[in-house]
């Protein structure tokens, strides 16, 4: 992940788990090192949480044109 976070790429961890996880710690960790977090549980249901400010982050670069 380093060379995408050092060449100022988005870089996007999806954590999928049935265990009890302290999102706001996680957040802070993923945060910490640049990237972006979402949480889905493991039946890949409709469940999904973000870090405050990932899909705002995400559209923002989906109206960017790409290089």
């Amino acid at each position: 992940m380093t060379p995408f976070l050092e060449a100022g790429k988005p870089v996007f961890a999806i954590e999928y788990t049935d265990m009890g996880v302290d999102f706001a710690a996680a957040c802070a960790e993923a945060k910490s090192l640049g990237m972006g977090m979402i949480l889905k549980h493991r039946n890949l249901d409709a469940y999904r949480e973000a870090c405050p400010g990932m899909f705002l982050l995400m559209e923002r670069l989906m109206l960017k044109p790409c290089k």
